[in-house]
């Protein structure tokens, strides 16, 4: 990272980041182009997990290489400057990279649902041995992830 006094180093302020937002865009490796999907995610243990349907594009390209990226920002406020390029944005993001794999045991995918859905409800979740059946869940094992603050301290003199 560039600019340093802005990275978040304490892991469990970047963790508290990733359960305070629910859309995470994924980068995928294509062969002529870059592809980004927003998708649901929940965390736990260095790992993410999302769901997706058995067939498309995202899945056709984790089959063929599981290197991914992975972006969220978990707040931002614009504020508007005169003159405009004095404007700026106050914000919080996650950024990292790691591998991605299909889940393929019904408990691996049950305890990845469940993640993912424990951030957006109390309740707890159930899930059927078929519904599971039929969807992906995606887990992404993370390799290197860092956070983001501006404004941050300025730096010492």
């Amino acid at each position: 990272m560039r600019k340093k006094h802005k990275e978040i180093t304490d892991l469990a302020e970047v963790e508290r980041l990733l359960h305070q937002t629910d859309v995470c865009h994924l980068a995928l490796m294509d062969a002529d182009s870059p592809y980004v999907v927003p998708m649901h995610f929940g965390y736990a243990d260095g790992r993410l997990y999302m769901h997706s349907a058995p067939a498309g594009r995202k899945i056709e390209l984790l089959k063929a290489c599981d290197r991914v990226a992975f972006s969220l920002v978990a707040g931002h406020v614009v504020t508007i400057g005169t003159p405009a390029c004095r404007s700026d944005t106050v914000y919080l993001s996650v950024a990292g990279r790691g591998r991605a794999r299909i889940l393929t045991e019904l408990e691996d995918k049950r305890r990845g649902l469940t993640l993912l859905m424990a951030d957006f409800s109390a309740a707890p979740a159930a899930f059927d041995d078929a519904d599971l059946a039929r969807v992906v869940v995606i887990e992404v094992l993370i390799e290197e992830m860092h956070g983001k603050k501006h404004p941050a301290p300025k730096p010492e003199d």
